[in-house]
């Protein structure tokens, strides 16, 4: 079985970022040793000091990347992300220096405590670059790199598709008055009856749709969908964001900003010139 075009862009992020850093470690190491010491130093033991001290990066880089999101956000959704970086940080961070304390007790009888203190802001400046190197990859990748489609699509039960009723024009396919949507998962590609739909977000070239808690990608534009899916039952909240009407818990208002709260939990944002368009919603605000 074929890799996934997200764990494609994984393992080349893991690996350009994780060679990045132990070359520039070992650099740093062997120009410090030649200026700063005054002695001729080796390569091989510069590059062995890198590797002893950011080989479990190559181990974390991963989850930093598959924790990293790259989509429009509302504040409060913004909020939240910023948060669970920090608590990533703290989270891999400490696994890093962790595992060089061990190393440090089984090869030498270093204090812990100062090493902590030397460990830590390094290893907080290692997360946040690559962390920014993340958000920039994955952007890139998302924008330049379309979904590997299955030759065939995952067909919905039988008992509600009739073939000789589906009919397909581009990624909008239509069963008698039923619409449905071709959308991507991983290298799959999946009908998604648009009633299914919870909410839209802009994601560069692509959509993201989020149904029942499943998120998917489709190459398309929101001015396409909003042709597709209708103005019956969807609704244009955000130039970034497209809800299902029936999806709607309430809408609330504080300070002149506005959010439209999911059955879900979820928390979207309402621009200023979409607000006229939910009159059925009586505003309410929240402290």
């Amino acid at each position: 079985m074929g890799l996934t075009n997200e764990q494609k862009a994984m393992y080349l992020f893991t690996g350009i970022s994780w060679s990045l850093l132990i070359f520039a470690t070992a650099c740093f190491c062997y120009m410090h040793t030649l200026f700063g010491q005054a002695e001729c130093p080796s390569i091989i033991s510069s590059l062995g000091w890198s590797l002893r001290d950011w080989s479990v990066w190559l181990f974390l880089m991963p989850v930093l990347f598959d924790q990293v999101k790259v989509e429009a956000m509302g504040r409060t959704q913004l909020n939240h992300y910023l948060v669970h970086l920090f608590k990533l940080a703290v989270i891999l961070c400490s696994v890093s220096i962790f595992i060089k304390l061990i190393i440090d007790q089984a090869t030498s009888s270093s204090q812990l405590i100062q090493n902590t203190y030397y460990y830590l802001p390094h290893e907080f400046k290692v997360f946040v670059i690559f962390t920014l190197f993340a958000h920039f990859f994955k952007f890139h990748w998302q924008k330049h790199r379309s979904i590997t489609p299955k030759e065939t699509l995952e067909k919905p039960p039988a008992e509600h598709i009739n073939p000789n009723n589906l009919l397909q024009t581009d990624n909008h396919l239509s069963y008698s008055n039923q619409a449905l949507l071709a959308v991507s998962k991983g290298h799959q590609q999946i009908l998604l009856r648009k009633e299914e739909v919870d909410w839209i977000v802009a994601c560069g070239n692509y959509a993201e749709i989020y149904s029942n808690g499943e998120h998917y990608l489709l190459r398309t534009t929101m001015k396409q969908l909003e042709q597709q899916l209708g103005q019956q039952n969807f609704i244009r909240i955000h130039r970034s964001y497209i809800v299902n009407r029936n999806s709607i818990r309430n809408v609330q208002r504080n300070n002149g900003q506005s959010i439209v709260n999911m059955l879900c939990g979820e928390q979207l944002p309402l621009g200023r010139t979409y607000q006229d368009k939910l009159p059925e919603y009586e505003f309410t605000h929240w402290h």
